[in-house]
């Protein structure tokens, strides 16, 4: 009724409530939830006795650690005023726990995608960038929203050519590649070595939909090269050079 007083319920409320029918007909049915008969600030019955409309909304117990969703409907009369009300209420805490689950897995996983040692990108079939990881972004300088949209190539030195191996990978002419090195531009114009990993994205039916990849600064590695070289052609030099006999026994 208009106070929120069982007066017809169902098995399934008998089951909820662990209670006889008998107990149940008459209580004020948040009274059997909370021990009190004044409903939870969640709860829409107030608005619907205003708007005569169906509301409906979810509601947390806290001290049963229980979520219900619970559906209101007015009766009305024939001069439109409320004579009845029916209550519906599911209990959804197993949904709710789901959900939390769900979106904490997914706040570790970002946080992983985007605090990993490499960066992380991802492009659709036509080139363009959809996602982007924060140690990317830190490595060229970008915000997300400068790099989302715009095509993978054009961080490139040699944007042609990666546009044109992209392009042929994405229709499945060439397959994905493995340790490739290649030259990316910053926002600020300098540039530096990179070595890319990269793997296709496959809808259902096992069609392209796009190229995932890791992206890794190789800075430190090529300076180390490039000092071993050096050194190593030095160390050539003054073999050849040198006047007095000079071998090495292994």
């Amino acid at each position: 009724d208009r106070e929120c007083r069982i007066g017809r319920a169902n098995q399934a409320a008998v089951r909820f409530f662990n209670l006889p029918m008998d107990t149940i007909i008459g209580r004020q049915c948040f009274s059997l939830l909370l021990g009190t008969e004044k409903p939870p600030e969640e709860c829409s019955y107030e608005r619907m006795l205003e708007t005569r409309r169906h509301e409906e909304t979810e509601i947390y117990l806290s001290e049963k650690d229980l979520w219900l969703y619970v559906s209101v409907d007015p009766v009305l009369d024939g001069n439109g005023n409320v004579v009845d009300v029916v209550y519906i209420a599911k209990d959804i805490t197993d949904r709710k726990r789901a959900e939390k689950a769900l979106r904490q897995s997914e706040e570790r996983f970002r946080e992983l995608y985007d605090h990993a040692p490499v960066g992380y990108c991802e492009y659709d079939i036509e080139g363009r960038i959809t996602n982007v990881s924060l140690t990317d972004l830190e490595m060229l300088g970008y915000t997300r929203e400068e790099m989302v949209g715009r095509y993978i190539w054009e961080f490139n030195v040699e944007a042609e050519t990666v546009r044109r191996q992209v392009l042929e990978k994405l229709e499945g002419a060439t397959p994905p590649g493995h340790d490739l090195e290649r030259v990316y531009r910053r926002k600020d114009g300098t540039a530096f070595p990179v070595l890319i990993k990269d793997r296709l994205i496959l809808n259902e039916q096992g069609k392209i939909n796009g190229i995932r990849c890791t992206i890794q600064d190789i800075t430190d590695r090529k300076r180390a090269e490039e000092r071993l070289r050096e050194s190593e052609e030095r160390f050539r030099q003054l073999a050849e050079n040198i006047r007095e006999v000079f071998y090495i026994h292994e």
